[in-house]
This record gives C-alpha cells, sequence and structure tokens, in this order.
C-alpha cells in the first residue's frame, strides 16, 4: 500500500460523505405559514365546507358568455363595415369606368369601324347594366345616353346564358393569343407605347388570311357587313358622368371641385347633374332646368347667374359705388351730392350703402321729383344731411299737397236748396 506522500495529489483529495435525505411533514410548514397562505381545503371541515360560495362557480361562466357575446358583437360590426365598404367601392369603381368604357365604345366605333351597329349584345357588365330582369332591363344612364346618341339598342344578354350573344364572342379568345400572348415579354412605359403595339398586332390579325376560305377578316367585313352600318353623327360622343345632389340654401351644386348655381326655387330639391369635360347641366324631373361652362381650374368664388337669384338677392348686387353714383344722376344735382356725401363720409365706402340703400327705396315711393326737391331742401340749411331729415321733408311736404287738394265748400251751410227747388214750388206754396 502506497503512503499518502508517494500517491498522486489528485488521489489524496477524499469526497465528502454523503448527505442523508431530509424528511418533511406538511404539518411543519403550515404551521409555519401565516393563516391567509394556508389552504382550509386540505383537511375539510364542517366550517370550511360551509364558507364555500356558489358564486365562485358561477362568475367565471358568465365572463366567458359575456366575453362570447362580446366578440360575436365586434365581429357582426366589422363585417357589416367591410360590405358596405365593398359597395362604396364597387359603386366608386363602376362611376370612375363609365367614361372610359363609354370612350373606348365611341373610339372603336368612329376611328375603326367607321359606323354602328342596329343593335348591341352586351354581357351584363355593372359598368353598363344596372339591372336585368325577366321584366326590365335598366342601363347606366351614361350607356343609355351614349346608345340613344348613335342611334342603336343595346339588349343586354340574359343573365348567365351565354347562347344569347353573337358568334363574335369566339374571337376574344383568339385575340387573347394572338396579342396578349404575343406581347407578354414587352416592357412599355407608357399608354401609347401599349396603343401602338396593340395595333399592328390588331392589323396583322385582321390582314391575315383565313385558312378555309379567300380573303381575311378585315375584306370580309368591308364586304359582307359594312353595308348594313348605321351612319355615325358628325360630332363623336362624348362621355358624361350623371350625379345626384340635393340644392342648399345657397342654390348652389358642385361638380367636385367648383361650385355652380341653380334657379333658387329649386332649393331643397334634388337634382341630375350631367357632367362634360366643359359643360355642367342640371335637370329636374326629366327637364333640363340650366347650363354652365365648367371650369377645368378651381375657383373660389362660385359661377351665378343673376336670373338665379331672388329679387332681394339680385337688388344686392347692385349695392356698389358705381351703381349708386349712376342712380344719382338720374335723380338730379342735389342727390348726387347728398349720395356722395354718405360714400365719403366715413372710413370705408362700404359704411355709406345702408344711406344710399334708403335714400333708393324713399325714391321709390315718392318719386324722383320730390327726393330731389326734399334733398336740395336739406342741402340749403345743413351741411351733413341725414336719411331722417330727408324722409321728414318728404313727410311734410306730402301733407301739404294733401292740404291743397282738399275740396273747397259752396256755402258754409250744411244742406241748402237752390232755385231750381223753388221752381218747382216746393216749400209748401
Amino acid at each position: 500500500m502506497k503512503s499518502a506522500e508517494s500517491r498522486p495529489f489528485h488521489e489524496n483529495i477524499q469526497a465528502p460523505p454523503a448527505a442523508k435525505p431530509a424528511v418533511f411533514n406538511s404539518s411543519d410548514f403550515d404551521s409555519e405559514l401565516p393563516p391567509i397562505l394556508n389552504n382550509p381545503y386540505d383537511n375539510p371541515t364542517d366550517d370550511n365546507k360551509a364558507s364555500v360560495s356558489p358564486l365562485i362557480f358561477i362568475i367565471p361562466v358568465i365572463a366567458a358568455i359575456l366575453a362570447f357575446l362580446v366578440g360575436f358583437l365586434l365581429m357582426r360590426a366589422k363585417g357589416k363595415t367591410q360590405n358596405t365598404a365593398e359597395v362604396n367601392t364597387q359603386q366608386m369603381t363602376v362611376f370612375s369606368r363609365m367614361p372610359v368604357y363609354a370612350g373606348a365604345r365611341t373610339a372603336l366605333t368612329r376611328t375603326y369601324f367607321g359606323g354602328v351597329t342596329r343593335i348591341l349584345v352586351p354581357d351584363n357588365l355593372k359598368t353598363g347594366v344596372t339591372a336585368n330582369t325577366r321584366y326590365e332591363t335598366q342601363l347606366n344612364e351614361s350607356y343609355r345616353e351614349l346608345a340613344e346618341y348613335y342611334g342603336t339598342a343595346i339588349v343586354p344578354a340574359r343573365v348567365r346564358k351565354p347562347q344569347d350573344k353573337g358568334l363574335v364572342e369566339r374571337s376574344v379568345g383568339f385575340s387573347t393569343t394572338w396579342i396578349t400572348a404575343a406581347l407578354r415579354e414587352h416592357r412599355f412605359f407608357s399608354f401609347s407605347e401599349v396603343k401602338e403595339a396593340v395595333a399592328e398586332r390588331l392589323e396583322f390579325i385582321n390582314t391575315k388570311p383565313f385558312q378555309k376560305r379567300l380573303g381575311c377578316r378585315r375584306e370580309a367585313y368591308l364586304s359582307e357587313e359594312k353595308e348594313f352600318m348605321l351612319p355615325l353623327p358628325k360630332r363623336p360622343y362624348e362621355p358624361a358622368v350623371w350625379k345626384q345632389q340635393t340644392v342648399g340654401n345657397d342654390y348652389l351644386i358642385s361638380d367636385g371641385l367648383n361650385k355652380y348655381s341653380v334657379p333658387f326655387d329649386l332649393i331643397g330639391e334634388q337634382v341630375q347633374i350631367r357632367l362634360t369635360r366643359d359643360l355642367v347641366e342640371v335637370y329636374f324631373k326629366g327637364s333640363r332646368m340650366t347650363s354652365h361652362k365648367r371650369l377645368a381650374a378651381y375657383s373660389v368664388q362660385p359661377v351665378v347667374k343673376p336670373e338665379h337669384m331672388p329679387d332681394r338677392h339680385r337688388k344686392y348686387l347692385s349695392c356698389n359705388v358705381d351703381e349708386f353714383r349712376t342712380w344719382a344722376k338720374t335723380v338730379g344735382k342735389s342727390t348726387e351730392e347728398i349720395v356722395r356725401h354718405f360714400l365719403s363720409s366715413g372710413i370705408a365706402e362700404e359704411q355709406g350703402y345702408k344711406a344710399c340703400v334708403s335714400l333708393r327705396k324713399l325714391e321709390n315711393k315718392h318719386g324722383k321729383q320730390k327726393l330731389e326737391a326734399a334733398c336740395e331742401r336739406m342741402l340749403a340749411f345743413s351741411s351733413s344731411p341725414s336719411i331722417r331729415t330727408i324722409t321728414m321733408l318728404l313727410r311734410n311736404s306730402k301733407e301739404q299737397d294733401n292740404s291743397k287738394e282738399a275740396p273747397e265748400s259752396g256755402s258754409k251751410y250744411g244742406i241748402t236748396r237752390g232755385a231750381s227747388y223753388w221752381k218747382k214750388g216746393g216749400g209748401g206754396s
């Protein structure tokens, strides 16, 4: 056996004695814990059982039910909001696409075909067809106006009845293959480049010879279908947008950028507005009420026609310096001098507008001659005329005229008998 000196250093290290496992009782801990942390249900007694309340089990159930109801209501409200937003988005999309759709139809009709067909059979696209039932067909207002302008009839196909459409629908897939697929690898940086590329491919398709008959598509159209096309109007159709709006108390309507006037009789009524690039038209119950030249730029002041205004509003337009001075010249020099005093007596000319308007009312009531005489008398004794003094002068002159016009009696007695009475034997003789 080796001694401790001859063994290596790591062999001299002795392991610590193994620890004995500790044994604990729950009663030892329960006795040391405060009363609030002791579990009364470890050793249930009669007192502990009596202290348990049923609300401990009912409250979580009620809370779960309430949480479910709140979540359900929130999801339902969110769904309604999304549906409303989708409907508004669809309406705005149809509203914005209609001029483009009508413009495309116009361009194809005039520049490419050179005529218009007697009947058009489109799909039930929301851009052109509002409703198509077994009883009636409702077209978009702009689409209907387009058809009436060119003298063609629009007869949409029945819903889910593709056989109602003509055989020309087969050319859609053919054009997709020869135009869209052929240009799928091209990159375009403007719409004009796209139009030029599509026009080139379209000419290639229409001039390509048939495989089982003579000629091409262009020759077939010119020889077989061109003569059945209706003539075109002299001017192309201008796409229009229709909208409804209620006329406010200011008898103005808006095109989205500027405001335009309508007759004041339409206040509170719902009118139809037809908007084109250069014109704004207002219709009420199918009758055209007025029209304005549409402004391209924003204007702070509305476009107002004087004939659309009430009488009192129209008279207010004449309340300016030039109108007052022109009117005073037609009355007389004294009136002109008083009007000049009213307009120059204040800091601003607008301060004298009220006095000038009152002077015009006196002219309408008493006449120009009497007003000129009253103004002349006013300037004779005062250099600061006033409406109150001029009104008193006119009133006094009116009373004097009434006293002069009173008839004078022929006798100071009330009832007299003339000589003719006595000639007839009256008086008891």
